[in-house]
């Protein structure tokens, strides 16, 4: 509203006869903090980004000093005017490639680029490696990059262009190749956090260009079954990164004895290994004896080969934790959650959705020894009563459907 409704200039008649441009001094816009001003033409779509910053010197300079610039920001909407983001599927919509090159080549101080929400929309003349050299050479700030379904071969071979600025970059389910993964490797020496889920066309020698992003935090690739190779059937995990903290690798078909040498990390404080059958109750031992004090967040959804003995341990050591997922480990049952020596002081929030065996008085029992619990998830727990749980404990948040959140 502020942005349709500021006009900048008005055009008045003096005597004689002759129209010139005078400034509007009662615009809803003109007086507006300049940090409200960034943040108001965020939210414009790409086209009426380019209109905003021919507009004026100002805006231009809005545009210019912004720490964060997002495309998803922008919120495409649909023909009512709702956000397509705020439906389930939202349909991907295009962005013209010399829009969004005119938008980044102004924007000198541009720190992020997200571009999930959009198709590239290329034509026939375009040069599609010149275009994106020319982006990742004009955004010598740049931290974060999203691409989302963009990925092609001009980018590809561009990948060397990457600014050493960036910090954040995400891939996930792209066709991204290992030798693609070297070039970011050498390009990237600031990376903190990569995304390669559900890149199909990673191999294991993926992980010997990983291992060289020694400043990587946080790492993800849920959903990969590595194609095995003779020189890099084991050690699939990036165990030589002294920094990393998250390691999402759910689905994965890491070796037990990679589970077993994630004692290795020892910053790891976030750990996913959902649906990974490889996954079993002697890699738990380590894993809490060398992360008891920096372990926060724990999810083990899926894991079929996990038992009540792997859980014990987990209850007795883990004293730092805060989330925790267990749902669907089908062998666990009331003798872990009753175990006398179970004691989580931290935990705040505990899955344990389609769990049949766990009893009632197993989980009040549990609830007792996790002071600060907040939220528990116990869908599909047929022994369980939800409403007699709530009447017990009123602080805590319940949720027994899949339609809660």
């Amino acid at each position: 509203t502020l942005f349709r409704s500021f006009v900048p200039l008005k055009r008045v008649r003096s005597n004689s006869c002759r129209s010139h441009w005078l400034p509007l001094q009662s615009s809803q816009f003109s007086h507006c903090p300049y940090e409200i001003v960034v943040h108001v033409l965020n939210y414009l779509q790409a086209h009426d980004i380019v209109n905003a910053i021919r507009c004026c010197s100002a805006w231009m300079k809005a545009f210019d000093g912004a720490l964060s610039f997002s495309c998803t920001a922008l919120k495409p909407t649909s023909e009512n005017g709702n956000p397509l983001q705020h439906t389930i599927n939202p349909i991907p919509t295009s962005l013209d490639c010399r829009v969004l090159l005119h938008i980044v080549t102004r924007c000198a101080h541009l720190k992020i680029l997200d571009l999930n929400c959009y198709r590239i929309q290329y034509h026939g003349t375009t040069n599609k490696h010149f275009f994106w050299k020319s982006i990742f050479e004009s955004c010598i700030h740049l931290e974060v990059f999203r691409l989302g379904s963009n990925y092609n071969k001009p980018l590809e071979s561009s990948f060397s262009y990457l600014p050493s600025s960036l910090q954040q970059l995400v891939l996930a389910s792209s066709t991204v190749t290992d030798a693609s993964l070297g070039t970011i490797a050498t390009a990237c020496v600031s990376l903190v956090s990569l995304d390669v889920s559900d890149c199909w066309k990673l191999t294991n020698a993926a992980v010997e260009h990983i291992q060289r992003l020694q400043r990587l935090q946080h790492f993800f690739f849920n959903s990969i079954n590595f194609r095995c190779e003779n020189q890099f059937a084991v050690g699939t995990l990036p165990f030589s990164l002294p920094l990393l903290e998250t390691l999402h690798i759910s689905s994965s078909a890491a070796s037990v004895e990679d589970f077993l040498n994630l004692n290795r990390l020892r910053r790891l404080c976030d750990l996913n290994v959902s649906s990974c059958t490889n996954f079993v109750d002697a890699c738990l031992s380590p894993l809490v004896e060398i992360h008891a004090a920096t372990l926060r967040s724990l999810v083990c959804r899926g894991c079929l080969n996990i038992s009540d003995q792997g859980i014990s341990i987990l209850f007795r050591g883990c004293y730092q934790l805060r989330y925790l997922d267990i749902s669907e480990t089908v062998w666990i049952t009331d003798m872990s959650l009753l175990d006398p020596l179970a004691y989580l002081p931290q935990l705040t929030y505990l899955n344990l959705s389609h769990n049949a065996s766990v009893s009632q008085k197993a989980v009040e029992g549990f609830i007792l020894k996790c002071p600060q619990l907040l939220a528990i998830r116990i869908e599909g727990c047929r022994k369980l009563n939800p409403n007699e749980l709530r009447t017990l404990f009123p602080p805590i948040r319940f949720f027994d459907t899949a339609l809660d959140v």
